[in-house]
């Protein structure tokens, strides 16, 4: 009986340690290490290291997702470049390691049954892949790809016609538009200022020179009506005109009716003479009527303004001598200004003579003034690229003064085009694209040349038909899902 559990005690001594040295057989085996990139996942490695391709660190098999095998997008774009899709252990890899071909590779897991198996972006849609994942370009999520699209390509280069069920159409809110012909008008703002009417403006001086014994003129602003005494003169060579006036009236007063004809007309022409020299130094006719009642020179005579208007500029001071000829008051009539507006480049070929306009002042926006456009200078500001415009407004109770900025609105016709909304437009910068619809959700692009745009419509020269039916709003998507299918139809349906 001892000898018995002898042995059992024995067997069970050596089955353990049998066990123990398997087990520690098994744990000191081999291990096989690899990349855990995917473009990386043919490499293989006895232990840990850097990967010799892109230097990661490497780790056991069983721990990578890929499992060892190299994705299938990695293989198609290593055939696009002439690459093999397996080839022998990189080169620098960890002494020992098994070759690719000497492990056996767990099959690719299958996609779920109805899954996408290819993936696009939908602001690229040129780019097409075989997982998910986030776009290259602009890393917006992929979207699951419609592998039953199908289509025509149109005469658009990389796009295709698109047929939409209705459902589709009105998320996307696709709106429909009929081309018509029709008058094109264009509202033209500007910004204006107004200004003096520069033929309105006037200068006042004097034609002999003398001392300023009285000013009525005291400062810029002043408002100076035509008649109005300015200033009080005394001027030595006025006096002696004066002398010489009364002279000469005396002598013709003293021929009595026998004297001589000749020495009538004589005495006459000197009287004459006199006058029209007090008239042109600007002395009145009720001036020179005074002068002969009082028979005596006025040594402070009277200056009166020729013009009137409202002063901008005074250069004489009571006191002072001035000379003659020298400009003493600057005046603007203000009974009508200048509106100057300047408008941009590409409006010049909408703005005629005679075009209506409407100037709204920021002092009175409630009170809008009609006005037309007088005259278009012949040159351009190179600096701002504008024109001026000038209009002619009249300004009975004084309201526009110079200075003042306004707004200026100008009517401008644009003539008869055919007429899309602005919205059924999509320019992709190179091109310009109207979706024409086919019927029945279907919808081709067009390449359109375009005219002139005004108040939400644009003018269409050339691609387009008076009546065709186009997709007025919604472009946006329906582009996308062109571009989609014609990248799909033209790679032939694979990527």
């Amino acid at each position: 009986m001892k000898t018995f559990l002898q042995l059992l005690i024995f067997l069970a001594v050596v089955g353990l340690a049998a066990g123990g040295a398997f087990l520690a057989g098994r744990k000191s085996g081999p291990q096989v290490y690899t990349c855990p990139m995917d473009e990386d996942a043919e490499v293989r490695a006895a232990g840990p290291g850097p990967c010799p391709k892109c230097g990661m660190d490497l780790v056991p098999l069983a721990d990578t997702y890929h499992k060892g095998v190299t994705p299938d997008w990695v293989l198609a774009q290593r055939r696009s470049e002439g690459n093999k899709a397996h080839g022998p252990a990189p080169a620098g890899a960890h002494p020992g390691a098994p070759t690719p071909q000497a492990l056996p590779k767990p099959a690719a897991p299958s996609a779920a049954p109805g899954a996408a198996k290819r993936y696009y972006c939908t602001m690229h849609p040129d780019y097409i892949s075989d997982r998910p994942g986030d776009c290259p370009i602009c890393n917006m999520t992929l979207t699951p790809l419609d592998e039953s699209l199908q289509g025509t390509m149109s005469a658009v280069p990389g796009m295709a016609r698109v047929t939409l069920d209705p459902d589709r159409r009105q998320k996307i809110g696709i709106r429909l538009g009929v081309v018509r012909k029709g008058k094109l008008a264009k509202t033209i703002r500007a910004p204006g200022i107004v200004a003096y009417d520069e033929g309105a403006l006037s200068a006042f001086s004097l034609k002999v020179g003398g001392w300023v014994e009285d000013l009525r003129v005291r400062a810029a602003g002043d408002v100076v009506a035509k008649g109005d005494v300015v200033l009080k003169l005394y001027s030595p060579e006025i006096l002696e005109a004066q002398q010489a006036y009364l002279i000469a009236k005396d002598e013709v007063e003293a021929l009595d009716a026998e004297a001589a004809p000749a020495a009538r007309e004589a005495a006459a022409a000197n009287l004459r003479s006199a006058r029209d020299r007090l008239l042109l130094w600007d002395l009145t006719e009720d001036q020179i009527a005074r002068l002969e009642a009082a028979r005596a020179p006025d040594t402070r005579v009277a200056i009166h303004a020729k013009t009137g208007g409202v002063v901008t500029s005074r250069a004489v001071v009571l006191g002072a001598y001035v000379q003659p000829g020298a400009t003493l008051l600057e005046l603007a009539d203000l009974s009508a200004v200048w509106i100057n507006a300047d408008i941009f480049e590409q409006d010049i070929p909408y703005v005629a003579l005679g075009a209506a306009a409407t100037v709204t002042l920021a002092a009175a926006p409630d009170r809008p003034i009609a006005a037309r456009v007088a005259f278009l200078y012949p040159y351009a500001n190179q600096a701002a690229r504008t024109l001026r415009v000038r209009l002619e407004v009249p300004n009975p109770d004084g309201a526009l003064r110079p200075g003042m900025y306004a707004q200026v609105e100008l009517a401008a016709s644009l003539g008869e085009h055919l007429l899309v909304p602005d919205d059924a437009v999509f320019d992709t910068g190179a091109r310009r694209l109207i979706f024409v619809d086919l019927g029945e959700g279907a919808f081709e692009p067009r390449e359109v040349v375009l005219g002139p745009s005004a108040g939400g419509l644009t003018a269409v020269a050339e691609g387009l038909a008076e009546g065709e039916t186009i997709a007025a709003s919604g472009t946006f998507f329906i582009d996308a899902e062109s571009r989609l299918r014609g990248a799909f139809l033209q790679s032939g349906g694979t990527r």
